[in-house]
């Protein structure tokens, strides 16, 4: 236990300031083009980050920043001012991996953009992903040792939760059956763990016959949850059922929540990206849960984002944090 507690803090306040330490530098020069330059540039320049953008060099950049200098590309081998780190942006093409050889005739180190944007911003946005990411950073395979200890977790949470929830079930299924015509238990299919269907349990928050509408996503003030509901849902109560599927194996505490069959074929559709939320458990609840409203769930780009960062860094220290991050929001009754 002590050992678990000084890995969550290590990882969480020290790994941090290690991280930062890592980017911080006297100048730095953008080499490339991507649109998410400029709305970097902003975030590194402050004192956190301590970045210093001396140049941009690129021949296609639109840059509407008057503190950033833009040069041609051919130019940076013989630029005269000390850069210590260059920023790749975009994919990088022959043009710019032969100005970065020929540029590294003196100490500098190179750093991809999106490395930088994914701390900053611990987000991964689907539209700014080459293939080349993927390959690097969900190819990669679980560890064996989190994967056994995420179970363990997993398995000993739900049994302490559903201890804790005896006394308030019978509660909540007499509230249920006397202000709500309907089943104790709601009960649908979802997409699992490589695409496998699995049953999801919760207690019942919903008016009986809304599936006529057809599948919909969950939002503020929907009016297809009953006034029971609301409260139940307010506090993550209606999830207690779902614990089952923890223990079965179907789920996990932590990981992107999982979604109707039909939705993650019309999503991956869109956007072909959204396949790789398969390539782990769904959970309980998720780092895109605990940094989204509904409002912005809708956006199955802007969720995704969320849910890629998770993909790639998963550990047993984000896993916690995420945890915790939960219960405060249940709590706070925010969010």
């Amino acid at each position: 236990l002590l050992f678990g507690i000084f890995h969550f803090w290590s990882q969480t306040k020290i790994r941090p300031i290690v991280k930062k330490a890592n980017f911080a530098t006297t100048n730095t020069a953008i080499v490339g083009n991507d649109p998410l330059v400029l709305e970097i540039v902003s975030a590194i320049g402050t004192p956190l980050w301590g970045m210093k953008v001396i140049a941009w060099f690129s021949d296609e950049a639109v840059n509407n920043n008057a503190n950033i200098k833009t040069y041609p590309l051919s130019q940076l081998p013989d630029f005269n001012e000390p850069i210590d780190t260059l920023i790749v942006a975009g994919n990088k093409s022959e043009e710019i991996t032969n100005t970065l050889y020929k540029s590294l005739t003196k100490p500098r180190r190179v750093i991809k953009l999106m490395d930088v944007y994914e701390q900053i911003y611990q987000k991964i946005p689907p539209q700014n992903i080459s293939t080349s990411w993927i390959i690097d950073s969900l190819t990669k395979g679980k560890r064996s040792g989190y994967v056994f200890i995420k179970r363990i977790y997993d398995i000993f949470l739900a049994i302490i939760f559903l201890s804790i929830s005896l006394p308030i079930s019978p509660i909540i299924i007499l509230l249920i059956k006397l202000t709500s015509r309907g089943p104790i238990f709601f009960t649908q299919k979802r997409a699992g763990y490589l695409g496998k269907e699995f049953l999801a349990i919760k207690f019942r928050t919903w008016h009986i016959g809304f599936e006529n509408e057809g599948p919909h996503l969950a939002q503020n003030n929907d009016p297809r949850v009953t006034t029971v509901g609301k409260f139940l849902r307010s506090v993550r109560l209606d999830e207690i059922p779902q614990l089952f599927n923890i223990i079965r194996g179907e789920m996990s505490f932590v990981g992107p929540r999982p979604e109707r069959p039909e939705l993650v074929e019309k999503y991956i559709e869109q956007q072909p990206l959204y396949a790789q939320r398969l390539l782990t458990k769904p959970g309980l609840t998720g780092w895109a849960q605990i940094n989204q409203s509904y409002q912005e769930a809708s956006d199955i780009n802007k969720k995704l984002a969320y849910d890629l960062y998770y993909l790639k860094y998963q550990s047993l220290a984000l896993d916690i944090k995420i945890i915790l991050k939960t219960i405060n929001t249940i709590l706070s009754r925010n969010g």
